[in-house]
Order: structure tokens, then C-alpha cells, then sequence
């Protein structure tokens, strides 16, 4: 989550499922990209 936030183009990694779930996270919390569904706690 640190090297996506930083803006690291590319990162390497074993598990790519959970690192691109992290990245994406990272981005949504940071503004830069928007959720991929919005979720209501009801």
C-alpha cells in the first residue's frame, strides 16, 4: 500500500490477487480512484 500510494508504476509481488485488491484500496482511500461499488451499512 506504501508503493501505491507513493505512485509506483509497477509493483512485484507473489500474490497479485491481494496485491492489486491493496492497491486499489489504497487508491480509493487516497481520492484517486473511485470505488468499485459503493456499499451502505444499514
Amino acid at each position: 500500500a506504501l508503493t501505491a500510494s507513493a505512485g509506483a508504476a509497477i509493483i512485484r509481488t507473489a500474490h497479485p490477487r491481494s496485491t492489486r485488491h491493496v492497491a486499489e484500496m489504497a487508491a480509493s482511500i487516497a481520492g484517486t480512484r473511485p470505488p468499485a461499488k459503493a456499499l451502505r451499512w444499514e
